[in-house]
């Protein structure tokens, strides 16, 4: 092998972009391809997730997502909330506490909102263009691009367009004579466990 040479003059090194092309702002329909449990560049627990479109011309483009989970500062809790709205638009029966495999995730449907974002110039990366996910909502919505999705209101929305409860009448109070009964002990229910079951599939998913 000999000696070579080369000139980089006015070439910069290509961004690296993942196979993620930045798409039109819109509603897409897509699924699950990979969800991972991992940490932010900051230490904080993240959950990293990538998506794949299924449907319309840009079928086969993926889209990047995290959420970075901080649950001490209320004020940053927006990860777990973004998380909690991806979960339901799987379709998962999500509860308070919950412990599952994340394969079980792979291949979920659902439909996310996309919006672009330009991403300042840091370190060897220049300013770029970016797809983020703003919206999450179940696979059942019809969709296109610009539109908003029937039949996927976010859950908070739904809480608040319900019509209240008509109120209950308060029923006038009647004496009742009760004969006295022997002192029975109190049973008393064990404490909850502090770890929360690992959930099967039939038990994930509503």
């Amino acid at each position: 092998m000999g000696t070579v040479s080369f000139d980089f003059t006015d070439a910069p090194a290509a961004q690296p972009t993942g196979g993620f092309e930045v798409l039109p702002p819109g509603f897409y329909r897509v699924k699950v391809s990979k969800f991972e449990d991992g940490q932010s560049g900051n230490g904080n627990r993240m959950i990293t997730a990538n998506y794949e479109v299924i449907e319309g011309p840009k079928t086969g483009s993926r889209l990047y997502d995290n959420f970075v989970l901080i649950k001490d500062d209320p004020s940053k809790r927006v990860g777990y909330q973004a998380l909690h709205q991806c979960f339901l638009a799987l379709g998962m029966n999500v509860q308070q506490k919950m412990s599952f495999d994340s394969a079980l995730l792979l291949g979920r449907p659902m439909i996310v909102k996309v919006a672009t974002r330009t991403m300042p110039a840091k370190g060897e990366y220049e300013e770029r263009d970016v797809s983020v996910v703003r919206e999450y909502h179940p696979n059942g919505a019809t969709v296109s691009n610009g539109a908003q999705p029937t039949q996927a209101a976010p859950v908070a929305q739904q809480a608040a367009e319900a019509p209240a409860p008509a109120p209950t009448p308060t029923p006038e109070p009647v004496a009742v004579a009760v004969a006295a009964q022997p002192a029975v002990a109190e049973a008393v229910a064990p404490p909850p466990a502090e770890e929360a079951q690992i959930a099967d599939v039939d038990d994930l998913f509503k």
